[in-house]
């Protein structure tokens, strides 16, 4: 599974190895625009292969993930049907600006608009998360340094948490509901076809269909208690349930790969609202500690467990006392004014980054990065060293750090959101690998504006490759330079609270517009939170008292699958 999971940063290594790349296009300077520059055709295979990635090989593949169909083809076959639309629309929008722009310039520029339409796309979005990250990050970090208020915030977001856990289990409930009945209303109905070979596929479709809804009937003692007697039918359920709908007909092939594929994303939602609970408890129990100042205490299954301490009990007996000193230490002297120092020193570079975006207009170069760039450059700009390399890959990490860690923290994607701990679904991976891409050259092509370095006097390949839209009017180099105004509108929307008090007013669940409410309903939230962890840590206590009491007798309860071990139940065949 961890060969799958590296998918997750798949994204990011690739954006570091442009990053390498347009170190090595730097080395290769010129003192001749016109010499011919190595690089150039690597960053062309580059940009067009991850072109036709980003817009036409991974949607054909998320699409095949979310299929319900039971076989590989049936899925890829399905996969891309539902994206020939938004491709098709896609084409339609490029021949129509290419028209356009052909009549407006008398002559056609076919790979400019296809290189402004992404990269606009991009910009915007890197515009967007850049705004939001640039402001966001610092305050994280500098929250961090409040313990108490992180306890409560952690306390009131548990309510939440519990809330979507049980929504979660009991919609599971429901299309295991369904499939009970639909294979009942099969079992009454018995073989009707006269065609073998179509009968044995139904079979094995359904056998397939059983064994994923057997993959999940017993859950951690957790979970299984949120389950309920009270049947309750999901909305859309009522409208699927086969007693209902078939009149004693035995339930079509469409009806059970719409159940496959509804039963798989309610697995994922499973996960995905346990796995947000869990990282709630263990934030509940950190900086409850923290506040009063006790040594940590590792929960069940984290660093190895009780097995590894068993395993290796000298070395446990070495390495535990001095891991904790150091911990301690950590947290009493050291903890605080290193999330101060990093949040200034973050806040800095925001500073310095909004600074430059709000200048790129400007004809005057006032970028203070340019300065640090003209201060460290070789002799006629030929030669770069190391510390011109690193101060100019210092402010570019930073801004994809920004970009990426507003995208991660979407939680308004649900299943697509990634998690931690080698949780991550395929689909998940695959949704955020496909932003990934398409945001990686217009945050490299806004950093290279930004910087306002001059390679007049070059043969620079990005800068080169990236020319192609100055021919391009509004969509091309124009935009890049007024989409930046919108990374300072963000970033004053996001320093103002301004989305959370958005979210609040269109009525929707989310945590900081929780934390938003009026004084009297937090501090009843904190109070359930308390008695919901507090519950929580009392199962869990009894049930760890019960399991190692129970060890040789019973086996130990199963626990939910991980979203791998769900794909490898799918029927027994590969994912796409």
């Amino acid at each position: 599974y961890s060969s799958v999971i590296s998918d997750e940063y798949d994204g990011v290594y690739e954006s570091l190895d442009d990053v390498q790349m347009s170190n090595a296009d730097s080395n290769i300077f010129s003192e001749s625009p016109d010499e011919k520059n190595e690089t150039y055709v690597p960053w062309q295979v580059t940009y067009w292969s991850t072109f036709l990635l980003a817009w036409l090989v991974l949607p054909i593949t998320r699409e095949s993930l979310l299929s319900g169909e039971f076989t590989a083809a049936a899925r890829v076959k399905n996969g891309a049907r539902k994206s020939a639309r938004g491709i098709l629309i896609l084409l339609v929008l490029a021949v129509v600006a290419i028209i356009a722009l052909g009549i407006y310039l008398r002559s056609l520029h076919v790979i400019p608009v296809l290189m402004a339409l992404g990269n606009t796309y991009g910009l915007l979005l890197v515009s967007l998360l850049l705004g939001y990250g640039l402001v966001d990050l610092p305050k994280q970090l500098w929250k961090k340094t409040f313990p108490e208020d992180e306890l409560r915030r952690a306390r009131i977001m548990a309510v939440g948490a519990d809330e979507a856990l049980f929504d979660a289990v009991w919609e599971l409930q429901d299309y295991e509901d369904l499939i009970d009945g639909a294979v009942e209303a099969i079992d009454r109905c018995g073989e009707l076809s006269s065609n073998l070979i179509n009968e044995e596929t139904y079979k094995q479709y359904v056998d397939d269909l059983v064994l994923l809804r057997n993959s999940t009937a017993e859950l951690s003692p957790d979970l299984q208690s949120r389950r309920t007697n009270n049947r309750r039918r999901h909305s859309e359920a009522e409208d699927d349930d086969p007693v209902s709908t078939f009149d004693g007909a035995r339930p079509t092939v469409d009806y059970l790969v719409h159940l496959h594929a509804r039963l798989k994303l309610a697995q994922e939602k499973v996960i995905g609202a346990q796995q947000r609970w869990e990282v709630i408890v263990e934030q509940s129990r950190f900086y409850s500690n923290l506040v009063e100042g006790s040594t940590p205490q590792s929960s069940p299954g984290q660093n190895g467990g009780e097995d590894q301490q068993s395993s290796l009990p000298l070395m446990n007996e070495q390495l535990v006392p001095l891991g904790t000193k150091v911990q301690g230490m950590w947290r009493k002297h050291l903890r605080n004014p290193t999330y101060r120092l990093m949040a200034l020193s973050t806040a800095g570079l925001s500073i310095l980054i909004l600074w430059c975006e709000a200048t790129l207009a400007v004809e005057y170069n006032l970028s203070p990065f340019n300065l640090f760039l003209d201060l460290l450059d070789g002799p006629n700009g030929r030669q770069k060293g190391t510390l011109f390399q690193i101060a100019a890959l210092i402010p570019l990490l930073y801004m994809s750090t920004c970009v990426y860690s507003s995208l991660f923290k979407l939680g308004t994607f649900g299943p697509y959101c990634l998690r931690g701990n080698r949780q991550s679904h395929g689909v998940a991976l695959l949704f955020n690998a496909q932003y990934l891409v398409r945001l990686q050259f217009p945050l490299g092509y806004n950093y290279l504006l930004m910087t306002k370095y001059d390679i007049s006097f070059t043969n620079c390949a990005f800068s080169q490759l990236m020319s192609h839209m100055d021919t391009v009017p509004v969509l091309g180099t124009s935009f890049s330079v007024y989409a930046p105004l919108l990374i300072l509108a963000l970033c004053g929307f996001t320093l103002c609270d301004g989305y959370p008090r958005l979210m609040a007013v269109l009525g929707v669940e989310h945590e900081d517009a929780i934390l938003l409410s009026d004084k009297e309903t937090l501090n009843g939230k904190v109070n359930e939170g308390i008695s919901l962890l507090r519950k929580y840590e009392r199962r869990a206590g009894s049930s760890r008292q019960s399991t190692k009491t129970n060890n040789d007798r019973t086996p130990s309860p199963r626990r939910l699958p991980s979203s791998r071990m769900l794909e490898r139940s799918d029927s027994s065949q590969d994912i796409v």
